[in-house]
């Protein structure tokens, strides 16, 4: 057995982690069946050139542990310094007692863990006479001098807006877009970069370009903007320890000086518009003479906290080039072929002096031409002024746009598609999940909720890309979380997301709508701000991590409590803001209040099961009696006899979703629900928060073929009809475009969401069969209960958890079927084989790693 892939903090040899007690993690390798890890140890360094030598220098030796844990073992050596360098390796003892050889060293470095390692300031510079500030992005630069080149050089970087940074004429890191947005008031994120092998002895040159980003630029409704703040500011630290031990700085101060550039002006939601004739050569190397830039403005920091992002940052993970170039009107129309956030890196010739632009939007109007009404106030468009007639090769560097296709005007010439490619940019999330089958069209479906999860997994879980709105909505993050934890590894990505709405939590104990709460939005409506709750309990059943439960289990409290003051009957009518129900649900209109107090009961469900597992159990104790008066209050208000009073899909899924039944209960209302399903033609009529929970509810209750009903409709409303009908992302509406009607509303239509894609976890839970065992979190012990259907022939579901990664694979034939499934070393899986007759009877087994396979003969 081999101990692989070493973690830290669910990271790859980090560099500035703010933990001063990292948690490890390791997978496992075998090639034995059920093989088990009995004890570990752990060995962390500080000098990997010391080890195996008397003076060796061990931070922390774990000893042989007898434990079989595998992830998030924390740290518990010498206390952690900033700036620290620790290496680190484990080895393993399996079941017969035989011990691995030591692991690979990996290695984590902290960054600044004590207010007063902070020595910079921030700098800024306005916009010269007749600039505004919309827009503004300015040039920074400082040169300095080394008499030697430094052995370690380290960058510590913030932003109130968005930075790109270049030493002596090299563009530094690979982020797209950094640094992260934050709710400002509360917290600055900044990120670390090595220096090293980018600076000289002699003179030196940093020069970082600054825009306004979320800071300062257009978020939400109306084109609105300065939100935070109306100038982008820096800070910066330069930290280079030389051979001779002395560390040397160069902060921004006012020895930075400023000037405009060619970025004319740059908005994330707008545009970017580029002036060739203003390009500064050479301006960040040393030899520029900066002797005509101004001196920076500087201020001097305030007491908002710096911190370590836990989320992957923004990159550009793929390059999708163009499909076809064709005439339209004066211009030219470019299709990529697949909707997708992030900009275009153009080849294009121009008229000397004058503008070529490029217009983003979605799809195409019945006219074949742009479609760009459904984008509200958000512009879209970058601008590139040329100087001569040469070809202008340029990617716009602070602008984010959700788009298929482009139109392109003011070209001197015809183009081609090679002169067009399209950079995908989201937070740079692992891909943990796939999905395959015998048909193509149902793979297709899984793929759109992938590209949408690309789309709008960007620094937060946002509604869309594309219009003027880009906002993390609580309601959309929480329902398509389970699925979005599937398709990608989203720690760290959430547990940002749960500060930004800690950050933004009201006097009152109110959860924003959206986070980062920004000015214009009010407290959360149910089901939306609930996702404080229902988050946390995702990440420690998927991942086991408990560390998001403990950081906020307080600003939970104070959101249960936020509702519990205003509704002390236990029924939840009032503080409900937004109020916004099953959200665009399709002629059926279920009871808020209702959806509302079920949606209390599972937090206080979950409440419960959190304060048991962090050892609160007075608090636990408190949640019990909450959730059993809130349930009697429920059947009260809402049961008469077997009848639910909001008679809709939703209210019967999210009764046996959410609610506290009795088993006739629980019977009368599947029934009721198949029967609406019947008289609905066996089509869903839910918005986004009964979709997200009805094809689970189905299977739960024996009804699988009714899943596969919903999952394999070809026409509207299904999430195939959107495949059907070209969609290569979740559409926001089931009916956002439909060919006898058109377009729906474009104050409301966006083609790039990921809300009513979330019923699509199904595929994992119930095709792949792959679900978590709430009493064993993070996959230490998981289910496999594929349910094969649907008229598919074979289908195989992968998923890397944090042990290691689990296939789910049948194959079938008539009504034999043969089951294959890979579990990782050291985990357990309770198989659930479907059995030959309608009984619902079920067959099972519980297998250790390795590779199983079963034959069996499976009904329908």
């Amino acid at each position: 057995m081999t101990p692989h892939t070493l973690r830290c903090e669910f990271f790859r040899d980090p560099l500035g982690l703010e933990n001063r007690r990292p948690r490890l993690s390791w997978l496992l390798g075998s090639d034995r069946d059920g093989e088990v890890q009995t004890t570990f140890q752990v060995k962390v360094y500080g000098d990997p050139e010391s080890i195996g030598r008397k003076t060796e220098v061990v931070l922390w030796n774990s000893g042989e542990v007898r434990s079989a844990q595998t992830h998030l073992v924390p740290y518990a050596g010498q206390p952690l310094r900033s700036r620290q360098r620790c290496w680190w390796q484990v080895r393993v003892w399996n079941g017969d007692g035989q011990v691995s050889d030591w692991s690979e060293l990996a290695v984590w470095e902290t960054g600044l863990l004590e207010p007063c390692d902070w020595q910079a300031a921030w700098v800024s510079a306005p916009p010269p006479e007749g600039r505004g500030l919309e827009g503004w992005t300015v040039y920074l630069r400082r040169k300095f001098e080394l008499a030697t080149r430094p052995e370690r050089a380290r960058f510590y970087l913030a932003a109130r807006g968005l930075c790109q940074v270049r030493v002596n004429g090299q563009r530094l890191g690979d982020l797209a877009i950094a640094p992260d947005w934050s709710d400002y008031h509360a917290r600055c994120f900044y990120r670390t970069f090595d220096l090293t092998d980018s600076l000289r002895s002699g003179t030196n040159t940093v020069a970082v370009v600054l825009s306004g980003g979320w800071f300062a630029g257009s978020i939400g409704f109306f084109g609105q903007r300065f939100h935070y703040g109306r100038l982008p500011w820096l800070l910066g630290q330069l930290e280079m320890d030389g051979a001779d031990g002395v560390r040397r700085y160069v902060r921004t101060d006012g020895a930075w000086r400023a000037s405009p550039g060619p970025i004319v002006s740059s908005d994330l939601m707008q545009g970017e518009d580029y002036d060739c004739g203003a390009e500064i050569e050479g301006w960040d190397r040393s030899e520029f003479d900066d002797a005509g830039w101004v001196p920076v403005t500087v201020r001097e920091r305030d007491g908002v906290a710096l911190r370590v992002s836990p989320s992957p940052p923004l990159r550009s993970t793929a390059e999708v080039p163009a499909r076809t170039v064709s005439r339209s009107g004066d211009g030219w129309l470019v299709d990529f072929g697949q909707n997708l956030t992030g900009w275009v890196r153009a080849r294009v010739r121009g008229r000397p002096g004058e503008t070529v632009s490029l217009r983003h939007g979605e799809v195409l109007d019945a006219a074949g031409g742009l479609y760009t009404e459904n984008l509200r106030d958000a512009v879209q468009v970058d601008s590139i002024r040329v100087k001569d007639t040469e070809p202008v090769v340029h990617e716009p560097s602070f602008s984010l746009h959700g788009f298929r296709y482009l139109q392109v005007d003011g070209l001197a010439g015809e183009p081609v598609a090679g002169d067009f490619a399209a950079r995908v940019v989201h937070s740079d999330l692992p891909l943990t999940g796939s999905f395959r089958c015998s048909d193509r069209e149902l793979e297709r479906v899984w793929e759109i909720t992938l590209w949408g999860q690309r789309s709008n997994f960007v620094c937060v879980p946002t509604d869309c890309p594309q219009r003027d709105e880009r906002l993390g909505w609580t309601g959309d993050a929480q329902l398509f979380g389970p699925l979005g934890c599937y398709n990608m590894e989203c720690a760290g990505f959430f547990r940002k997301f749960l500060t930004d709405l800690a950050d933004g939590q009201s006097m009152e104990g109110g959860i924003p709508e959206v986070g980062p709460r920004i000015s214009t939005f009010l407290d959360a409506a149910p089901a939306w701000g609930d996702a404080f709750i229902i988050i946390p309990w995702l990440l420690y059943q998927m991942y086991g991590d408990a560390e998001p439960m403990t950081e906020q289990f307080a600003a939970m409290e104070r959101w249960m409590g936020y509702i519990e003051r205003a509704n002390p009957d236990g029924i939840r009518r009032h503080r409900l803001n937004g109020n916004y129900g099953d959200w665009v649900s399709l002629g059926s209109e279920t009871d808020t209040v209702f959806i509302a107090t079920l949606y209390w009961i599972e937090c206080a469900r979950l409440m419960e099961q959190m304060a048991r597992v962090l050892g609160l159990e007075v608090r636990a104790d408190f949640y019990a009696g909450l959730l059993a008066r809130l349930g009697g209050a429920c059947g009260r208000t809402f049961l008469q006899g077997d009848r639910l009073t909001s008679d809709t899909q939703t209210a019967h899924v999210l009764a046996l979703r959410f609610g506290l039944l009795t088993a006739a209960q629980r019977a009368a209302f599947e029934r009721r629900l198949v029967e609406l399903l019947e008289a609905n033609g066996g089509a869903l009529d839910t918005g986004i928060v009964g979709s997200a929970h009805l094809p689970e509810v189905l299977s739960r209750a024996g009804r699988v073929d009714l899943a596969y009903g919903l999952m394999n409709r070809p026409d509207c409303p299904s999430l195939r009809f959107m495949v059907r009908s070209g969609a290569t992302t979740v559409w926001e509406r089931w009916d956002a475009w439909k060919p006898d009607v058109g377009f729906q509303n474009p104050g409301m239509n966006s083609f790039n969401h990921v809300a009513l894609g979330s019923m699509a976890v199904w595929l994992y839970r119930w095709v792949g069969g792959i679900q978590v065992d709430e009493d064993h979190p993070g996959f230490a012990r998981f289910r496999l209960a594929p349910r094969p259907g649907g008229g598919l022939t074979w289908a195989e579901v992968t998923y890397d958890s944090v042990r290691g990664r689990i296939l789910s694979r049948w194959e079938r034939e008539g009504q034999r079927c043969r089951f294959s499934f890979d579990v990782p070393a050291n985990t357990e899986a309770v198989v659930d084989l479907p059995g030959a007759d309608s009984s619902g009877k079920c067959e099972t087994v519980v297998v250790g790693g390795g590779r199983h396979v079963f034959d069996r003969v499976v009904e329908g």
